[in-house]
C-alpha cells in the first residue's frame, strides 16, 4: 500500500529529425538526466503526456517518441502500461485531408452538428486520416486491451489501481479538427459527445480519483463548446492536465462541492533557448494534499522550481463503522484500548476535538484552531495521526482496515501513546480524555437501530447546516444502505447537493428525485423547499406554482416559508393574481384556492 502516489506530467515534445535535432537532443538529454536524478530520491508511479509528441505527425517522429518513452520508463522502473498520452495539434499530418477539415469547421456551428460529425463513421474517419501515424503509434505502443476506446475512436478511459487508490484516466482528443495555432484559438471543436461518452464510462467504474488528459486549454474551444465541456470536466475530473501554450499553470476550480485542478505543463522541448519544463506531481493520500513541482530548463539543466500545494477530496470512499475502527485500533495497538473509542471517532469525523497543549492544560481545539495555537509537538503528532483517516476509508473490509492500521501503527501509537503519557502526568488531562472516550461511546452502536438512528440524525444535521462537502461525502457512503430510512435520507442529502450544482444534468437528476419524494408519504417541508429552488432555477414556473399550493396545504405551519418562495416567483412573472392568493393563504393557512 502506498501513502503517496506521484506522476510526471510532460507535454509538447515536438520530436523531429530535421534541422533542430541537435538542439532537441541537448534538451532531451537534460530532461532524461533530471528525471533519473528525481527518481533516485522520489517514487514515480505514472507518466502522463498531454500531446504534441511529434512535430508534424510523421511516422519516423513517432518511432523517435517510442524510443524516448521506453528509455524514460526503463529509468523509472515502469512499463508501457504506466504511460498515458493524448494527441496534440502537431500530431496531425496537415498535408492530409486539408479541405475536409476546412469544410467541417465551416459547417460546425452547434453542438448538435458536432455530435453528428463524431457519430458519422465515414466523415469522421476521413478526417482522422491526418492522425494515422499517431493511431499506429497507439496500437503499437499501448498494451492490447489496456485502453478502453470509445466507439468513435477519439477518447479512451483506463482504470488504474495503485493500492489503495483506484484512479481513472480519461484521454480526450482535442486535436482531431485542428488547422493551425493561428486559426485554432476559439475555433477548436472536440464534440461534446466525445466527452459525455468518456465520462459515462468513467462513472461506471466508481474511481477514487479521475485524471483528464487534453492537449488544449478549454478557452481555446469554440463558443458553443467552451462552457459546456469545461463544466463537464470540472464536475467529472479531479485533475485536468493539458499542454499547448508552453507555460506552466495551476488553477483550482470549485463546482458545487467538487474541486478540479487544471494543470498545464510547459513544453518539454520548444527550442534550446526556450523555457522548457515538466511537472512532478505528488499526492499525499493520508494528508489529502497534492503538491505540484515544476522543473524549468535553465543553463543546460532542468531545475526544480517553487512547488504549489492543493487540498484533495477523493470519491466513492466507504466509511468504516465506529465498531470496526475501535476493533482495528485495539488489534493494532492494544495499549490504546482505554482511548480507542475516542481515537476511532476522531478518525471517522464524529468528534473533532484535539488536545491542544502538553503542559497539563486540558484544552481541546478543532484541527484548524490547533494548527494556529497548539503545542508544536502535538500539532505534528495530530497531523500524522489524522493522515490515517483517508487511508482507513480506502479499506473496504474489516481485515483491510486492520491491515492498514497495522501497516501505519507508528502514526497511531505515536499520537495515542503521547496522549496516555500526558494523562499519566496530569490528572486534568486524564479526566478530560476519559470523558471524551465515554462521550464517544455514544457513536458506537450496540444495536443496528442505534446505528441507523445516528446515521439519519447525522445526515439531517449536515443538511440543515448546509455543509455540502461533508454532506455529499456521508450521503454517498450511505446511498446504497439496505435500511430504507437511511437510504432515503442519504438520497435526500445528495439531491440537496445537486440542487446547488451548476451542472444542468445534476439539477435535473435532483429535481426528479425530489418530485418523487414530495409525492410520497415520507416527504418533509424541507423537501418541498429544495424542489421549489430547483424548479425556479430551471424556469419551470408553472410547476413551481402548483407545488407551492400543495406545500402550503400539506404543511400549514410552514406557510410563511412557502409564501416567501411564492413571492419570489411573483417577482419573476408579475402574476398579481397569484400574489393575492398567497396573501390570502398566509392569513388562513391551509385554505383551498
Amino acid at each position: 500500500m502506498f501513502d503517496k502516489i506521484s506522476w510526471l506530467h510532460i507535454s509538447d515534445l515536438h520530436l523531429k529529425r530535421q534541422s533542430a535535432s541537435w538542439s532537441q537532443d541537448v534538451v532531451l538529454r537534460a530532461l532524461h538526466k533530471a528525471i533519473t536524478k528525481l527518481c533516485a530520491s522520489k517514487s514515480v508511479n505514472l507518466v502522463l503526456a498531454t500531446g504534441d509528441l511529434s512535430y508534424s505527425g510523421k511516422k519516423d517522429e513517432f518511432l523517435q517518441a517510442e524510443s524516448f518513452f521506453d528509455a524514460i520508463l526503463t529509468d523509472l522502473n515502469l512499463s508501457r502500461a504506466d504511460l498515458f498520452f493524448v494527441a496534440g495539434n502537431h500530431d496531425n499530418d496537415l498535408s492530409v485531408q486539408k479541405y475536409s477539415v476546412v469544410g467541417a469547421r465551416t459547417l460546425l456551428t452547434s453542438s448538435g452538428l458536432a455530435d453528428d460529425l463524431v457519430g458519422d463513421v465515414i466523415e469522421r474517419d476521413q478526417i482522422l486520416m491526418r492522425q494515422a501515424a499517431y493511431r499506429d503509434f497507439v496500437s503499437r505502443f499501448v498494451p492490447a486491451g489496456l485502453w478502453k476506446m470509445a466507439p468513435d475512436g477519439l477518447a479512451y478511459t483506463v482504470v488504474k489501481s495503485i493500492s489503495p487508490l483506484r484512479l481513472s484516466v480519461v484521454g480526450l482528443n482535442s486535436a482531431w479538427l485542428c488547422q493551425s495555432s493561428v486559426k485554432d484559438r476559439g475555433n477548436i471543436v472536440i464534440g461534446e459527445r466525445q466527452v459525455i461518452d468518456a465520462i459515462k464510462a468513467v462513472e461506471e467504474e466508481r474511481p477514487h480519483l479521475v485524471i483528464g488528459l487534453i492537449h488544449h486549454p478549454t478557452f481555446w474551444l469554440c463558443p458553443f463548446e467552451h462552457k459546456p465541456i469545461e463544466d463537464k470536466l470540472r464536475q467529472a475530473c479531479d485533475f485536468v492536465l493539458r499542454g499547448h501554450l508552453h507555460e506552466t499553470d495551476v488553477q483550482t476550480h470549485l463546482t458545487g462541492d467538487r474541486r478540479c485542478v487544471f494543470v498545464a505543463a510547459g513544453a518539454s522541448f520548444e527550442t534550446r533557448e526556450s523555457r522548457n519544463s515538466f511537472n512532478y506531481v505528488e499526492l499525499d493520500i493520508g494528508q489529502g494534499t497534492c503538491t505540484i513541482t515544476p522543473f524549468d530548463y535553465s543553463r543546460g539543466e532542468f531545475v526544480e522550481a517553487a512547488p504549489e500545494s492543493i487540498a484533495l477530496a477523493f470519491r466513492h470512499l466507504p466509511k468504516p463503522s465506529a465498531v470496526q475502527l475501535v476493533a482495528a485500533i485495539a488489534h493494532a495497538a492494544p495499549d490504546l484500548s482505554t482511548i480507542a473509542t475516542y481515537l476511532a471517532c476522531l478518525l471517522r469525523g464524529d468528534k473533532s476535538e484535539f488536545l491542544a497543549f502538553d503542559d497539563g492544560r486540558a484544552i481541546f481545539l478543532s484541527s484548524d484552531a490547533l494548527q494556529e495555537e497548539g503545542a508544536p509537538a502535538l500539532k505534528t503528532l495530530t497531523r500524522s495521526f489524522m493522515s490515517l483517516r483517508n487511508l482507513c476509508t480506502f479499506s473496504e473490509t474489516e481485515s483491510e482496515l486492520r491491515g492498514t492500521l497495522t501497516t501505519y501503527r507508528d502514526r497511531l501509537c505515536d499520537y495515542g501513546d503521547r496522549l496516555l503519557a500526558l494523562a499519566k502526568r496530569y490528572s486534568a488531562v486524564a479526566e478530560a480524555l476519559a470523558n471524551r472516550d465515554q462521550e464517544a461511546k455514544a457513536y458506537v452502536p450496540t444495536e443496528k437501530t442505534t446505528s441507523t438512528h445516528y446515521t439519519i440524525a447525522a445526515l439531517r444535521d449536515l443538511r440543515r447546516s448546509s455543509d455540502l462537502v461533508t454532506l455529499k461525502l456521508i450521503a454517498s457512503r450511505n446511498a446504497d444502505d439496505p435500511h430504507p430510512d437511511v437510504r432515503r435520507e442519504a438520497l435526500r442529502g445528495l439531491a440537496l447537493v445537486q440542487a446547488h450544482s451548476s451542472i444542468k444534468e445534476e439539477q435535473q437528476k435532483a429535481a426528479s428525485f425530489m418530485e418523487d419524494l414530495c409525492d410520497s408519504q415520507e416527504c418533509e417541508a424541507e423537501d418541498f423547499a429544495t424542489l421549489l429552488q430547483l424548479l425556479l432555477t430551471s424556469g419551470r414556473l408553472a410547476e413551481a406554482k402548483e407545488r407551492i399550493r400543495t406545500a402550503i396545504t400539506k404543511f400549514p405551519e410552514r406557510a410563511a416559508v412557502f409564501v416567501g418562495i411564492g413571492m419570489s416567483l411573483v417577482q419573476q412573472t408579475g402574476d398579481r393574481a397569484f400574489r393575492d392568493e398567497l396573501l390570502r393563504r398566509q392569513v388562513t393557512p391551509g385554505a383551498q384556492s
